[in-house]
């Protein structure tokens, strides 16, 4: 019931048949790197293994979203032969564009946030395949070189493992909210590999992730486990520093950039 997440899993391993699969379906839709398009292949490859369902009311539910006006105003453009009216080849083929034209983490939630309404005659399950679908088929681009961004496969692969982790619903993260040590989301193994991690004096430590990911949160994680040490949380603007008082432990000072600056040579 579930062959995309199974097929994602089998590929992960790098089983000969997953891979042959896979090349199988990379061919089918044209997607290679020879192939200008092949990004479109990918998305017509989502049109058509999307659940089938009545998409007026779920197309209704993506309009709720704020990616959907341009994703579907480029599953218009770039596909005519959709343009007739609203059928489920086109909604799963917006729903793929929004999740291709998503800045971060948040803005898969909330995509997930619009299934999950009452009117919605998805279960879960059939949008989480797509997802894998889609897992599955960008880190093989990725494999073979094709110049996307790994950027997108993450975030897929992080929200599909938030889904699988947390003990309830993952809760869409608003835009400038800081999801700050949820009890209920397991951390990550890199997450686990920073805080094993004990930094030593005159040691640089750069962790990067992409949005959402939850950066702030493993500081706050890291602070509190290593509290005899004392930190500097600079942010760009007062409200993340007023924010970070709140949810940092008290060895960790909370600036913004300009503060430290003024502090440091006052207003001339």
């Amino acid at each position: 019931f579930i062959p995309w997440k199974k097929l994602y899993q089998q590929f992960l391993r790098r089983e000969q048949s997953a891979l042959l699969r896979v090349e199988q379906i990379l061919q089918e839709f044209s997607i290679a790197q020879e192939h200008q398009g092949c990004v479109l292949g990918l998305v017509r490859l989502v049109s058509c293994t999307g659940a089938r369902v009545d998409p007026s009311r779920l197309l209704q539910l993506l309009g709720t979203h704020p990616l959907f006006p341009k994703a579907h105003f480029c599953v218009l453009s770039k596909f005519p032969d959709l343009h007739s009216k609203p059928g489920v080849k086109k909604m799963w083929a917006v729903f793929a564009v929004m999740v291709l034209f998503s800045d971060g983490l948040g803005d898969i939630q909330r995509l997930l946030e619009c299934f999950r309404s009452p009117r919605s005659e998805l279960a879960l399950l059939e949008v989480t395949e797509v997802l894998h679908c889609m897992a599955t088929l960008l880190l093989a681009m990725r494999n073979k070189s094709i110049p996307i961004s790994n950027r997108l496969h993450y975030n897929i692969f992080y929200c599909l493992y938030l889904m699988e982790n947390a003990s309830g619903i993952v809760q869409p993260l608003q835009e400038g909210r800081m999801d700050f040590g949820r009890a209920d989301v397991r951390l990550t193994h890199e997450q686990q590999r920073i805080l094993s991690h004990k930094i030593e004096p005159g040691q640089t430590v750069k962790i990067m992730a992409f949005a959402g990911t939850g950066k702030t949160s493993t500081l706050v994680k890291y602070a509190e486990k290593f509290s005899e040490l004392k930190f500097l949380y600079l942010t760009f603007n007062k409200a993340m520093a007023e924010k970070g008082k709140m949810v940092f432990p008290r060895n960790v000072t909370c600036k913004t950039f300009h503060s430290l600056a003024f502090g440091s040579v006052g207003r001339r």
